[in-house]
């Protein structure tokens, strides 16, 4: 054999061996296989086959161990990385405008796996602290390139138990287990308490549930020396059962209900009937009995995958939620229930490989109470309710890791007697027009 041949042998061997000492996906054997492959294939004598594998064997001593405890079946680490621009401008009842342009990054690393006995865990870490967004903007610390908002905190850690091939349960700070949008839902948003996630599916069907008791606020303490009112720690409880059904290898349609209620008083968000005021503050989580009905119909178009999805939210509390506004004085008397909020659009292709694309288009409406405004996203109304407009969304993988990524959205004031509320970018309570634009490049490690 050539001596340029056996070094690349060589090289792809080391290559194996390197990559099972460091816990990657490759197996302790794996480099054996391919060596008496090569033998059985004529491309490597026995006796060159030996020296090479004296030769790895070797350099398998040297080289670094990543060891992990017994327990753990897999380890692997991911992460992934964005660098936007952002222009937002809003506008209120006397046309005066606020706008806000801005650089910023996002990073976010983890480890994730499995451990013996039906158990996976994660921990994930990510730049910034605030709940609804894991940004830095560029150039807001003193002086010239600081540091001051750079920080790493955790945002997510959990433990789970596929305890049957139809249960599931978590615990911790985790991934939002429903089946949802970003119009209840944040997407950066990561509760934290306990779930639970059925599952039952054959060919054609799948029935599940997902339920979950999430800490909304911790109340400290619950029961004071002395004199001191008693309180008790906010939940948010969610309850979600729905079903899938598979037409064909094209088509199928996805429906999946939820009902969120709050219980207790916790002491660091406001509470129940305390949040309305004549500012606009309506941020409060009383009276809120939300129902949710998320769908989605996907299909293929000449073989391009589409999806056409809608969802449907009603507060039942609404008229309660309305009156403790009106006697706080938020809202003029007469204001109607304004407890709906709807969205539906169509989203086409898929980002995966290089040169893969994907498009999506949708119209979204929210009253002022029909959602907790707590978890609405922060980017495509500002974190605002009382809002209508559209969404507009598309991406480009430029690689398999790399992808280029546009949105705008434009919205206006439904109901123009009444104010926006949030505690968004732009600093409103009564937003008459807004307007949103974000450039992103993202990659994945």
């Amino acid at each position: 054999m050539k001596t340029k041949q056996k070094r690349i042998i060589r090289l792809v061997m080391a290559s194996v061996l390197a990559a099972t000492a460091m816990g990657v996906t490759a197996q302790a054997d794996d480099y054996n296989a391919l060596i008496n492959k090569l033998v059985d294939k004529g491309i490597l004598t026995t006796d060159e086959a030996e020296e090479i594998d004296a030769e790895l064997k070797t350099e398998e001593d040297n080289l670094p161990k990543f060891e992990t405890n017994d327990s753990v079946k897999t380890f692997q680490f991911f992460g992934d990385a964005r660098i936007r621009y952002e222009f937002r401008k809003g506008q209120d009842p006397t046309s005066d405008t606020m706008s806000r342009q801005r650089f910023r990054y996002r990073l976010r690393l983890g480890v994730k796996g499995e451990y013996k006995d039906d158990f996976y865990y994660g921990v994930r870490l990510e730049t910034s602290d605030s709940p609804r967004s894991t940004n830095v903007t560029i150039g807001d610390d003193a002086g010239p390139f600081g540091k001051g908002s750079d920080g790493i905190n955790v945002g997510r850690v959990y433990l789970g138990w596929h305890a049957a091939d139809w249960l599931t349960l978590e615990a911790g700070r985790m991934a939002n287990p429903l089946e949802t949008s970003s119009m209840v839902w944040d997407g950066d948003l990561n509760p934290e308490g306990l779930s639970e996630r059925f599952k039952y599916s054959n060919d054609n069907y799948e029935l599940f549930g997902t339920f979950g008791q999430f800490v909304y606020d911790d109340a400290n303490p619950e029961n004071p020396f002395g004199a001191g009112a008693l309180d008790g720690d906010a939940f948010l409880l969610a309850w979600q059962v729905g079903g899938a059904y598979k037409f064909n290898d094209e088509m199928s349609l996805r429906i999946a209900p939820i009902v969120y209620n709050y219980t207790g008083q916790g002491d660091n968000v406001p509470g129940f009937n305390s949040a309305f005021t004549p500012a606009g503050n309506f941020s409060g989580i009383n009276d809120l009995l939300v129902v949710e009905v998320p769908v989605e119909y996907n299909f293929k178009v000449a073989n391009l995958p589409m999806k056409a999805f809608a969802d449907f939210a009603i507060n039942t509390q609404a008229g309660k939620r309305r009156d403790a506004a009106i006697a706080a004085g938020g809202v003029p008397a007469g204001t109607d229930r304004e407890g709906i909020a709807y969205q539906a659009g169509l989203s086409m292709g898929k980002l995966n490989n290089k040169g893969s694309w994907e498009g999506k288009a949708y119209w979204q409406h929210a009253e002022l109470f029909s959602l907790d405004p707590n978890l609405i996203d922060s980017d495509l109304f500002d974190s605002k309710l009382n809002l209508e407009g559209f969404v507009v969304k598309f991406g480009y993988a430029v690689t398999d890791n790399i992808s280029a990524n546009v949105t705008y959205a434009n919205a206006d004031r439904i109901n123009k007697s009444i104010g926006t509320g949030g505690a968004g970018d732009i600093k409103t309570s009564n937003m008459n027009d807004f307007q949103l634009l974000q450039l992103d490049m993202k990659w994945k490690f």
